[in-house]
């Protein structure tokens, strides 16, 4: 037992901590690190998963996958993709560099229909149903929303602002939220 009149002296470590980082954010469920790119993916508590540049300090990406906590996030940086488990039970794969949504049937490993929705970036996507018809709403960095008839693939009504558009569903209601961008 050490003598406790005496400081504690620990064993110098194999690594040395060269730089911290820091940001604010919700409850944190998840970490990854991008292999490639100076990228750390944030899964949080509150359903959203959020993309942070550690080299730049800033937030790339951030959108909401749910209405349930996010317990684990992933890259799978082969595919450009995140997987996202959440307390819903639901596993999400998103591509975090394309404009294309793809959509599986269960059972299946390859894609039944694949959308080219978008000039920029897809941020989040979300279904939901109008008289018992199935829509689902795109959000993108190219500033719109575009909301597609699930069954005929098309887009009946594009939603356009200058600013960030970020996509929810609650309760069958469809919400969206607008961030305007700075000048």
């Amino acid at each position: 037992m050490p003598n406790s009149s005496q400081p504690f002296a620990a064993k110098s470590s194999a690594f040395e901590i060269k730089k911290t980082f820091v940001q604010k954010s919700g409850r944190v469920k998840s970490v990854d690190l991008h292999p490639t790119e100076p990228w750390v993916l944030l899964g949080l508590y509150s359903g959203n998963v959020a993309i942070w540049n550690f080299s730049s300090q800033v937030t790339e990406k951030t959108f909401e996958t749910g209405k349930s906590p996010v317990r684990t996030a992933i890259f799978i940086a082969h595919k450009e993709w995140i997987v996202v488990g959440a307390d819903d039970g639901f596993i999400r794969v998103y591509n975090y560099k394309n404009c294309t949504i793809k959509m599986w049937n269960l059972g299946s490993s390859s894609p039944c229909s694949s959308i080219e929705c978008h000039s920029k970036g897809l941020n989040s996507v979300e279904f939901f149903d109008s008289n018992n018809k199935l829509y689902f709403i795109t959000g993108s960095d190219d500033y719109t929303a575009k909301v597609w008839d699930y069954e005929t693939e098309t887009c009946v009504q594009t939603l356009e602002d200058s600013s960030q558009v970020i996509l929810g569903c609650d309760e069958g209601i469809l919400v969206a939220q607008v961030i305007h961008a700075r000048s």
